[in-house]
């Protein structure tokens, strides 16, 4: 049995009178790849952004690796080996490619410079399929390679848990075919993933498990052909 990365604990944050997670509870497993489906509005990026440190939780516990993360800051839980990207991409526009991918790796790194870090930005571009494109401004490139992009700058960091928010959606088919690729493989690398995602044949495809969140609760968690035979999911989410 795989030891447990990431238990999320008893989980509820609150903005003003709006509860956007109440007492959400789940564990991930090392080198597990865990789908989290749902609703607008369910809760999703509200739990990504209380992992990864944006929002501290008004209750609960959130453990990465047996060591409670929930009160530190993203730099630091950056630095402990949690990445993520955003629902909207946040690239550079008025950066290179390739000064797009340094800027992670020089702000948390304590050591290493520009130099030290290009034939490791150099590989991971080129596992994208994107490093023709190194001296492209980031404004210049589409959605999709704005996506491929910023995954590479996660992997600069070198995390073990990459938090995925959203990041097929605005993609050409060809590009998300790439991206399915990508995890993939991460994935048969011994990365762990949290993949949040709309797209159905994505997520069910890609993930090992799925929780299913709806108006902040955990209401199912499962594989995924148990998760589309689940009666509560189909009324809430997913439909005929």
């Amino acid at each position: 049995m795989k030891k447990h990365m990431l238990k999320v604990s008893r989980v509820t944050k609150r903005f003003g009178g709006l509860t956007a997670l109440e007492n959400v509870s789940f564990r991930v497993a090392e080198n597990e790849l865990l789908g989290v489906i749902g609703p607008n509005g369910s809760g999703k990026t509200t739990l990504i952004n209380l992992i990864n440190g944006i929002h501290k939780p008004d209750n609960g516990d959130i453990i990465f690796r047996d060591m409670p993360i929930h009160r530190l800051s993203s730099y630091k839980i950056a630095q402990k080996g949690i990445g993520r990207t955003f629902q909207v991409t946040r690239v550079f526009r008025r950066m290179s490619v390739m000064e797009n991918m340094m800027v992670p790796a020089l702000s948390i790194s304590k050591s290493g410079t520009q130099e030290a870090l290009l034939p490791k930005a150099l590989e991971i571009l080129a596992l994208l399929k994107i490093v023709h494109l190194k001296d492209e401004y980031g404004r210049s490139l589409s959605g999709g390679q704005h996506k491929l992009l910023e995954l590479g700058r996660v992997l600069m960091l070198d995390p073990d848990l990459i938090l995925l928010d959203e990041p097929f959606a605005g993609v050409h088919p060809e590009l998300k075919a790439d991206l399915h690729d990508h995890i993939r493989k991460l994935h048969d690398r011994g990365k762990t993933f949290i993949l949040i995602s709309h797209d159905m044949h994505s997520i069910f495809s890609l993930s090992q498990r799925l929780m299913v969140l709806s108006s902040g609760e955990k209401i199912a968690h499962g594989t995924p052909e148990e998760i589309r035979k689940n009666e509560e999911v189909i009324e809430a989410y997913l439909g005929n």
